[in-house]
Parts: structure tokens; C-alpha cells; sequence
């Protein structure tokens, strides 16, 4: 299992913020110093590879298989 369960209705972790430390700004305080780019930059890195088919991405097609009931009836 990846992860830790999260139990829901928590506002530690929910709708929280999380403020940039100072030093991560530059000295006007508009914008990020090089400190947070270090950071975030093996965060960010990399491209997606989209595949592409007569121009247009091409996206995965699921097969429709019905599957059987679990639920009963209401």
C-alpha cells in the first residue's frame, strides 16, 4: 500500500496552507529567490510524453465490461 490513510474531516490536513518561509522570496518579497528553486526544481522536472496520432493526442480506449452486482437491490 503507497501512502498513509488520511481520515477525512481532519483540518489539520485539509484546506490548510502552507506558508513560503521568508527566505524563499527575494527581497522584495514578488517572487521566488534561488533557495526555493533548488527546492522545487526535482519536484517539477521532466516532460509528460503524449502520444500523438494523425496530429491529435491519442487517449486510451477502455473496454466496456460489465461487471457483476455486489449491492443489493433497493
Amino acid at each position: 500500500m503507497y501512502g498513509t490513510p488520511v481520515p477525512s474531516g481532519n483540518p489539520e490536513l485539509a484546506n490548510a496552507e502552507k506558508p513560503v518561509p521568508r527566505d524563499w522570496l527575494n527581497e522584495r518579497g514578488n517572487f521566488v529567490a534561488q533557495e526555493f528553486i533548488r527546492y522545487a526544481a526535482p519536484l517539477i522536472q521532466g516532460q509528460v510524453q503524449v502520444p500523438i496520432e494523425n496530429g491529435l493526442p491519442k487517449y486510451i480506449r477502455l473496454k466496456r465490461k460489465p461487471i457483476p452486482k455486489k449491492c443489493p437491490q433497493r
